[in-house]
């Protein structure tokens, strides 16, 4: 009984092996620009203006402004303690917010401006702390005469506060700027949506700041 021999697989020519050898190189170079982009770094957030010096007061009653957060990386936001429409999701968003700083153990502060002074004293905004679980180390609520939150609001922080309108006996409505910001000692440096891509994207830069 003869048995058939097993055939042999064709040597490559040299004609196979040029385009075998392209393909390698191009997917060497794709890997080598792949692992050269990740490690990249990316350029700070931007600058979008300076925060002139300000100061208002906290739930505590004491004075409290740049002069504090001269050097630190902080989030603003704006709120009024009647506010039942987006206040609490901006809110919401900081409590988190809080939270998140806290367990990575990042050195960022927050602050949370009311845009009705008038009837957001200090004893007020004392009162609606534990609402968020405020921690007063980390997160500070603050009020102060209408002229200085508005001049803080408008001019420094590049956003919008409408005046105080009387929608019914026991609700007022007051148009305000409902995105968190990102400073940087007194630099502007992003406005973000209070959701979670929003919280995510500022805490990458905030991140990027504290790292620089």
């Amino acid at each position: 009984m003869t048995t058939e021999p097993t055939p042999q697989q064709p040597t490559p020519g040299r004609a196979q092996l040029v385009p075998m050898l392209g393909a390698a190189l191009v997917v060497t170079l794709f890997v080598s620009a792949a692992v050269w982009w990740r490690s990249e770094p990316k350029p700070p957030p931007r600058d979008l203006g300076r925060v002139p010096a300000w100061q208002l007061v906290d739930a505590g009653g004491q004075d409290f402004g740049s002069e504090q957060l001269a050097d630190k990386v902080w989030v603003a936001s704006f709120f009024f303690t009647s506010c039942r429409t987006i206040c609490p999701k901006i809110l919401g968003a900081m409590a988190r917010l809080q939270k998140r700083v806290d367990k990575a153990g990042l050195p960022v502060l927050l602050v949370s401006v009311s845009v009705d002074p008038e009837t957001d004293t200090p004893q007020v905004l004392a009162d609606f702390e534990p609402k968020y679980h405020i921690d007063r180390k980390r997160w500070r609520l603050l009020t102060g005469p209408r002229p200085a939150v508005r001049t803080l609001v408008v001019d420094g922080f590049k956003t919008y506060m409408g005046d105080k309108v009387q929608v019914s006996d026991n609700l007022v409505d007051i148009s305000h700027g409902a995105r968190l910001v990102l400073v940087d000692g007194a630099v502007v440096r992003g406005h973000y949506s209070p959701d979670a891509a929003g919280l995510t994207a500022l805490m990458d830069n905030a991140r990027r700041l504290l790292d620089d």
